[in-house]
């Protein structure tokens, strides 16, 4: 089913794959791409990107809603003079909520390719272990057993130049999926931004402008927004005054659970050597430094987790650096921002929450 059959200039809702939709109206369509105008702009939405046929913006079937869609149309023409100014910030969250479906769908390719990466390099680890086992030996002078020595060095050279290479693809490819956790935080800050501005605003009342009105264009703001907030999952961590710190339980590899400090001063996340050595974690070859409260250092493995996961919340792909002790009796290793860079963090001291919002589009 084409979607020029809707007409050049009509309204329409796309929904993307990966989750999340994109509404306006469209300027011009062809067999590859469609133009639409979202208010604040044109964006082009590739068809290979399109889960479904567009359909009329005036309905909608998400699970998240079920509100009929009000029947106030958001444009500049409609919407009261002082409130023109939260219409073009809605225009813009909309823009940003479209890039964050994308780089959500980037990501997740992107960490599907990590993984397959990470298995690739732990077989090449293992390879090089056996091979190097096996030339501890001298081959002594049988000139058979030495040319099988020498195939066998010129084997591991190239499984280290491979690993090498594929060293370099990972630590790209973390570094860019770092950076799509970081947008898409970003993403979920403006959204709650606007939220918060949108309250201020309905409880300064209309002003100038028409109540009835103004009452129509928060009513079709708001409908927007849940569904918005309905792409956002939440979870809030108990914030003990005591100890100034946030503690929470982490299932890590879908197994072994362990406490940890939530900490947004460390850059990335620690466990101790007795978790690490129930999880049965291989450490990879490179060594870090860590640097401790007190400011000394100490040298430790990294290894990679499979998957962090905190109430529901869970991130794939973590290092970890193993120290040899605990942070303290009763916590397991520290939550740092490897894995906090995924979320959107807001702290409540008034309710004592630390509140995580992570952007997943159905």
């Amino acid at each position: 089913m084409g979607l020029a059959a809707m007409g050049a200039a009509s309204a329409a809702v796309i929904q993307l794959k990966g989750g999340g939709h994109v509404e306006g109206r469209i300027v011009t369509e062809d067999d590859k791409q469609i133009v639409l105008d979202i208010g604040a702009g044109t964006i082009t939405v590739q068809k290979n990107d399109i889960a479904s046929p567009a359909r009329p913006s005036g309905t909608t079937t998400t699970a998240a809603t079920r509100t009929e869609k009000p029947n106030f149309v958001l444009t500049n023409e409609s919407t009261p003079q002082g409130l023109r100014d939260m219409l073009r910030s809605l225009r813009n969250l909309e823009g940003q909520r479209l890039d964050a479906v994308q780089t959500y769908q980037r990501m997740t390719g992107l960490q599907k390719t990590s993984e397959q990466d990470d298995k690739k390099m732990l077989q090449l680890e293992n390879q090089q272990l056996a091979i190097t086992k096996e030339l501890s030996q001298s081959p002594g002078r049988n000139s058979s057993a030495v040319k099988a020595y020498n195939n066998r060095v010129a084997q591991l050279n190239g499984i280290r130049a491979e690993m090498l290479e594929l060293d370099k693809k990972n630590k790209k490819t973390h570094a860019d999926i770092d950076q799509y956790r970081r947008d898409l935080s970003d993403y979920t800050a403006a959204l709650f931004t606007f939220v918060d501005q949108v309250k201020q605003r309905k409880q300064e009342g209309p002003g100038v402008d028409d109540p009835s009105t103004a009452s129509n264009f928060f009513t079709a703001v708001d409908f927007r927004l849940r569904y918005y907030l309905g792409e956002t999952r939440q979870v809030q961590i108990p914030y003990q005054q005591n100890t100034h710190s946030a503690q929470v339980i982490a299932k890590l590899n879908g197994s072994a659970s362990g406490r940890f400090v939530v900490d947004t001063g460390c850059t990335g996340m620690t466990i101790s050597k007795e978790l690490a050595s129930k999880l049965n974690l291989t450490p990879l070859e490179r060594q870090a430094t860590a640097t401790l409260a007190n400011g000394s250092t100490v040298k430790c493995q990294v290894a990679l987790l499979e998957s962090v996961e905190v109430e529901g919340m869970r991130v794939n792909n973590i290092p970890v650096m193993i120290m040899p002790k605990r942070p303290s009796d009763e916590t397991d290793g520290l939550l740092g921002m490897s894995f906090l860079m995924a979320f959107n963090i807001r702290l409540d001291p008034t309710a004592n929450t630390v509140t995580l919002t992570q952007f997943a589009p159905r």
